[in-house]
């Protein structure tokens, strides 16, 4: 399986990216998109650009099966 988790710079998606790469065997790779460049030693791939523009590099990103917006997890936390 491969993860996408779209703004993987952030304070979230850091560590979320931590998390899920010490659990590689359930969650296999990891790829992120950000709007910044990004390198981390825990993921496989990841990607430049703004998801809100159309990009020809998107068919990359079709079959995956999860995609966690860590916005909408920071912003879930806040809530609670």
């Amino acid at each position: 399986m491969t993860v996408l988790i779209t703004g993987g710079n952030g304070f979230v998606g850091r560590n979320l990216i931590r998390e899920l790469y010490k659990h590689q065997r359930v969650f296999g790779k990891i790829i992120t998109v950000n709007r910044r460049p990004f390198a981390s030693p825990f993921i496989h791939k990841s990607y430049q650009l703004d998801l809100g523009f159309s990009d020809d590099r998107e068919t990359e990103f079709y079959g995956l099966r999860s995609v966690m917006k860590t916005k909408s997890l920071s912003m879930g936390a806040q809530r609670s």
